[in-house]
């Protein structure tokens, strides 16, 4: 149940209710959970704990995304001429795909790890290619205190 919970939810900060419901999508929101719950009386209370700031902590993520896409760079010619004797003009184009995947290991931790490639699309020499990996731990203590560590 609190998976669909959870989904209900997402959907509602996603904008599914709004592009459905419009002027009606809270109405609609809340109906969907108060099914869930079978307790329409505790709306109310949940309405509460998803406006207030006090229950938010972290956002949490689940699954996987993958982004792909072209990066353009000016290129400070004067500097790449005096370092690798470079005497044309040139513009850098670097094709970059990346992949996180996120795991909800508990309401209260996470992890987030992926993988991010970048190659230049010039063949020029001083553009090497890229291969990144970082890793995400969150854990949630108390509503006030979390802690986040990084790995890259």
């Amino acid at each position: 149940m609190k998976r669909k919970i959870a989904t209900v939810i997402e959907k509602y900060n996603n904008g599914y209710y709004y592009a459905k419901f419009r002027d009606d999508e809270n109405i609609e929101f809340y109906k969907d959970i108060a099914a869930l719950t079978n307790k329409p009386e505790k709306t109310p209370k949940i309405e509460q704990i998803i406006s207030s700031s006090l229950y938010k902590t972290s956002e949490r993520f689940v699954g996987w995304q993958i982004k792909g896409g072209i990066n353009f760079t000016y290129l400070d010619v004067q500097n790449l001429q005096n370092q690798f004797n470079i005497t044309e003009y040139s513009t850098a184009v670097d094709l970059i795909v990346s992949a996180d995947y996120a795991l909800l290991i508990n309401f209260d931790k996470q992890l987030i790890a992926g993988l991010s490639y970048s190659n230049s699309l010039n063949d020029e020499v001083y553009r090497l290619s890229k291969l990144k990996a970082a890793a995400q731990f969150a854990i949630d203590h108390s509503y006030n205190w979390a802690s986040t560590f990084y790995a890259n």
